[in-house]
């Protein structure tokens, strides 16, 4: 059993890179803390140039009525589901235009008052504190705010998060930290030297990540829901440039383009995303993200990406969506299941077969099973998936994808992986689809 676990943590660890090691060290003895600044002298945001509004996010945790209920926050704060905390302190309902302007405003009061008294509260996490920050700016853009309070709340969520990156994690957290510092520079007119000196720094940071972890126009972690959800991030920054009359930069308007395209393609005929990976029902609609860049960028085009990914075939019957890819990137797959070679089915514009989705990031059987081949339609060898998944987030033993063909009718592919009795086993499978049935 102690050898198991030191296999584990072994093959889980040895494809970090140097800087997650040092910076899982930061923050285990260096909490995120909340800093409270204030800056009384200067005005700190560019003024609106232009009027438009922002997509609301989708809130994960619906059981919490975030603006009428806020007393419920300590008891939150005291529960184990970090995934229900995380969503509570998004304040993702301030951008909701049925909710009051007033009621939004005490809430922002109200959090920023519960902050001084729980400075390391889970709510200064650098996660939250990215969407959050984004969303406050959002905010005050979209409802005109002119309050020094919010202004100055919004710049003690830049000073925070600055001092708090997530290179530990690195992958899509670590770009919205960015995409969130991005936002605040963007609208931040205060011309002192630090933030200038950050504004060069982040922007050249921000094109490099951005390089870096879209490869063929997909999110390299391969999970639908979050590749959809950055996209929507690097809009917004996009939008709110063209609010304070900043040039638009061309490379992240292509992005936003390509990449809604390559979702479009692997979605169902009623546009909802295939539950690969950390992706399920409760996501933000794609034809919103779509309808909200054209009606401020134009015509969003159409182009012939490379799809090795996902890759899909189709007729006029059937729409068959394939996972033929490896846990991605190996120095955190964390939201990778074990679906390798596993597929969806729609018939007649209808779902037919898909994954079960996911419900939970807490580390318990259910996650564990929302995880496994089995939960999606793959097979298991020995009682074993794919990849060797264990804890919420890790991956020991990882599987490769070999000999992918696609052509017209048909998609093959081999998934090396499955480890057992000292060797891996290897999964072959073929999808030929004809005008009235499918073969596996």
């Amino acid at each position: 059993m102690i050898f198991k676990k030191i296999q584990l943590y072994f093959y889980t660890l040895k494809d970090l890179k140097i800087s997650q090691f040092l910076f899982h060290l930061k923050f285990i003895f260096i909490k995120p803390k909340f800093l409270n600044k204030e800056w009384t002298n200067k005005k700190i945001f560019y003024k609106k140039k232009e009027e438009f509004n922002f997509i609301e996010d989708v809130n994960d945790y619906k059981k919490v009525n975030f603006y009428k209920k806020f007393k419920l926050l300590i008891k939150i704060e005291n529960q184990n589901n970090k995934l229900k905390k995380f969503n509570l302190y998004y304040l993702n309902h301030i951008l909701n235009e049925k909710i009051s302007l007033n009621k939004k405003k005490d809430n922002i009061k109200k959090l920023y008052k519960y902050s001084l008294k729980n400075k390391n509260s889970l709510a200064w996490h650098p996660y939250p504190t990215s969407i959050r920050l984004m969303n406050l700016i959002k905010f005050r853009y979209s409802n005109n705010v002119n309050s020094k309070f919010i202004d100055n709340f919004i710049f003690s969520h830049f000073c925070t998060l600055i001092r708090n990156l997530e290179y530990n994690l690195n992958a899509n957290h670590l770009l919205t930290n960015i995409i969130a510092i991005n936002t605040f520079l963007v609208t931040c007119s205060l011309k002192t030297e630090e933030i200038k000196k950050n504004k060069k720094k982040y922007f050249n940071k921000l094109d490099k990540i951005l390089k870096s972890q879209f490869k063929f126009y997909f999110h390299y972690e391969n999970s639908p829901k979050y590749h959809l959800f950055l996209i929507k991030q690097i809009l917004d920054l996009e939008i709110l440039k063209k609010i304070v009359g900043k040039k638009n930069n061309d490379k992240n308007i292509l992005l936003i383009k390509k990449g809604l395209n390559f979702i479009l393609d692997i979605s169902h005929p009623d546009k909802t995303l295939p539950f690969f990976n950390d992706t399920n029902r409760n996501h933000i609609k794609v034809n919103k993200i779509k309808k909200k860049f054209e009606d401020i960028f134009g015509n969003l085009g159409k182009f012939n990406l490379k799809n090795k990914i996902f890759p899909i075939i189709n007729n006029k019957r059937f729409k068959l969506i394939t996972k033929c890819c490896e846990p991605s990137p190996k120095y955190n797959p964390g939201h990778t299941h074990g679906d390798n070679l596993s597929f969806e089915l729609s018939i007649l514009n209808k779902r037919i077969l898909t994954g079960r989705g996911i419900s939970t990031y807490e580390n318990n059987n259910e996650r564990k099973i929302q995880r496994s081949s089995k939960n999606h339609n793959s097979i298991e060898i020995n009682g074993l998936s794919a990849n060797e998944v264990w804890n919420s987030f890790r991956i020991a033993r990882k599987s490769k994808i070999s000999n992918l063909k696609i052509s017209k009718n048909s998609i093959y592919a081999e998934c090396l992986g499955y480890y057992h009795n000292f060797r891996f086993n290897v999964h072959k499978r073929r999808w030929i689809l004809k005008n009235k049935n499918l073969q596996i």
